[in-house]
């Protein structure tokens, strides 16, 4: 084999790794809003896949995942909002933070992730808040669903701090009523809808399915 040759054949190859490479990054490559383009079947046809996760900063913990303890006090701070809301003082329930904690459960983010991942819902760990546009990032916090309509918890100090429902997430009702009377039962749990004025025992099934078929349908 000539110098010439060997010289052709390895300027050869470096051209077609350069082709391939330049072929993968126009298949999936970042976008401006911080979205993964890939084309899959007909090359005419193009997946869009988010990397990140939104709610808006209003609908944090509107619908969520407390102790059941704190139930009758709860059950006051309803009665007190469903009052000013009457007289025009509030439209937003603000949370008040007394009562145990749902992070003194310990439930473990392993163990809660691998029970949401059963929704079978996109899950992202780049979730961000706020008002749109000029959004800002939620630390530590996960998701699983669309903008705007999934579930939320978030995290401290390897124990969940909060459990949250955005919007309508696309799940299958049966499904979802089994992991939160198992989040119930194991956890003792009942779940808050602030935007509705209602508590739901979630060690109670009737509730639940009662409760999502109206919401979620």
């Amino acid at each position: 084999m000539t110098p010439n040759f060997q010289y052709l054949m390895e300027a050869i190859q470096i051209v077609l790794v350069v082709v391939v490479g330049l072929v993968v990054f126009m298949l999936v490559r970042p976008t401006r809003f911080g979205r993964l383009k890939k084309r899959v079947g007909n090359p005419n046809l193009e997946v869009v896949q988010a990397t990140s996760i939104f709610y808006h900063q209003d609908d944090y913990r509107q619908v969520e995942l407390v102790p059941q303890e704190n139930l009758p006090f709860f059950k006051q701070e309803m009665a007190a909002f469903a009052y000013k809301s009457s007289q025009g003082d509030v439209d937003i329930h603000q949370q008040v933070d007394d009562g145990i904690p749902l992070h003194d459960r310990g439930i473990d983010p392993d163990d809660l992730n691998k029970q949401l991942l059963r929704l079978g819902l996109p899950r992202f760990n780049r979730v961000s808040t706020g008002v749109r546009p000029g959004e800002m990032k939620s630390e530590r916090t996960f998701g699983y669903g669309d903008d705007n309509n999934a579930i939320f918890f978030d995290e401290e100090i390897s124990r969940v701090k909060n459990i949250w429902f955005v919007g309508q997430p696309k799940v299958e009702l049966k499904l979802l009523s089994n992991i939160l009377y198992e989040l119930g039962q194991d956890h003792q749990l009942v779940l808050m809808d602030w935007n509705r004025l209602k508590a739901i025992e979630l060690n109670d099934r009737e509730q639940i399915d009662n409760y999502l078929s109206r919401r979620l349908r």
